[in-house]
C-alpha cells in the first residue's frame, strides 16, 4: 500500500486497512467527518498512530484519523506539513523539514499522466571511493517498489560523476546503477 502527500487534505487520513499497522491512540478524532472528493462526508472512526521508516531509514510517525468508507488510501495533509514545517521540492521529489538537530528527507514519486513517465528520486546510499576515469557499480536509493525496472537518473547535479542511464531493478528501495568518474 501507498502513502500519498496530499496538500489538498486538512488531515492525515488513513483508511480502515491501515488499522493492522498501527496503534489506537483515541477514539475521539478533532472532527467527526471529513469531506471527500464531490462533498461526500465520510465518518471518522478514530485516531490511530503509525511509524513509517522513508528508505533512507529515517523514522517518521504520525497520528491520522481512520476514515470510514476508505479502505486503502493513506493521505499525509497539511496538518502534517504544517505541524512539522515541511516543503514540498518537486524539482527534487522530496518533502524536507527539520527535527531538531537532523533533517528528514521523504523522497516521493510524480506521475505524468501523458507518456506514463514516472519521475522518482535517487540517492546515493553511503559514501563511494571511485578511482578516476573508472566505471563502478554503486547502490542508490530509489523510491520504487520492489521488482519494478527502470531508468534511475539522479535528481541532482553530481560534479564529474555520472550514473549511466540503464535500464535496472529495484529491490529494498534500492537499485544498483553504473557510475562513471570522468576525473583523471
Amino acid at each position: 500500500m501507498r502513502i500519498k502527500l496530499d496538500s489538498g487534505a486538512r488531515y492525515i487520513i488513513a483508511g480502515t486497512e491501515w488499522m493492522q499497522y498501527g496503534d489506537k491512540v483515541t477514539d475521539d478524532a478533532l472532527v467527526d467527518y471529513v469531506e471527500g472528493i464531490c462533498g461526500f462526508l465520510l465518518d471518522v472512526v478514530d485516531v490511530w498512530r503509525f511509524e513509517f521508516e522513508t528508505v533512507f531509514g529515517e523514522r517518521i510517525l504520525v497520528e491520522a484519523c481512520v476514515i470510514d468508507g476508505c479502505t486503502d488510501e493513506f493521505l499525509l495533509g497539511v496538518d502534517f506539513m504544517r505541524t512539522k514545517g515541511a516543503t514540498m521540492d518537486f524539482d527534487r521529489n522530496e518533502v524536507r523539514y527539520r527535527d531538531g538537530e537532523r533533517s528528514v528527507v521523504i523522497p516521493f514519486r510524480t506521475y505524468d499522466s501523458g507518456n506514463g513517465a514516472k519521475v522518482a528520486a535517487v540517492r546515493m546510499i553511503r559514501k563511494a571511493d571511485l578511482q578516476g576515469s573508472t566505471v563502478t557499480p554503486i547502490e542508490v536509493s530509489v523510491v520504487a517498489r520492489d521488482g519494478e525496472r527502470g531508468r534511475f537518473l539522479p535528481t541532482k547535479t553530481t560534479g564529474s560523476v555520472l550514473l549511466a542511464a540503464m535500464v535496472t531493478t529495484a529491490r529494498g528501495g534500492r537499485a544498483w546503477v553504473p557510475v562513471i568518474n570522468t576525473d583523471i
